[in-house]
């Protein structure tokens, strides 16, 4: 009995650490999305909460699989806020790290991406943005030399 309370209490100091490093860089939003993948308001997500809530994140099922796996952290089949939130920051710094793409990207939940993610991936790339503007140009051009 000892080791499975001195275990939980070890599991509980371990989730204040993660909350209180996940703090660092979260919204509102990042709350916001863990709620509406929490189906049942449990507090904790499941993987199938994580698979039918997937597209909130942007994620395919696989991808949501993956998620799921990296934040589980405490083998219960469950997520809980403080894993999610943490994962989610670490996702933002890893892409950061990558490239500036993702830092241009509209926060989540803005207005037409929020229901088109595919399309803001595509539309809010760099190149499309440059090749884009060089077509305007050019018709710009065109029109002024036919004047």
């Amino acid at each position: 009995m000892a080791a499975a309370a001195a275990a939980a209490v070890h599991a509980v100091k371990q989730r204040k650490e993660r909350a209180a490093h996940a703090a660092q860089v979260l919204t509102h939003t990042d709350i916001k999305k863990f709620r509406e993948i929490d189906a049942d308001g449990s507090g904790a997500l499941d993987i199938d909460e994580v698979l039918a809530g997937g597209h909130l994140l942007n994620l395919d099922p696989e991808e949501a699989r993956a998620f799921f796996d990296a934040c589980e952290k405490d083998d219960e089949g469950q997520v809980h806020m403080d894993d999610f939130l943490a994962a989610v920051n670490q996702h933002r710094q890893n892409g950061a790290q990558n490239g500036p793409a993702d830092e241009k990207l509209p926060e989540f939940g803005e207005g037409f991406w929020y229901y088109q993610p595919k399309a803001r991936r595509f539309y809010l790339r760099l190149e499309l943005q440059v090749f884009i503007a060089f077509l305007i140009a050019a018709n710009f051009i065109t029109n002024i030399i036919q004047m």
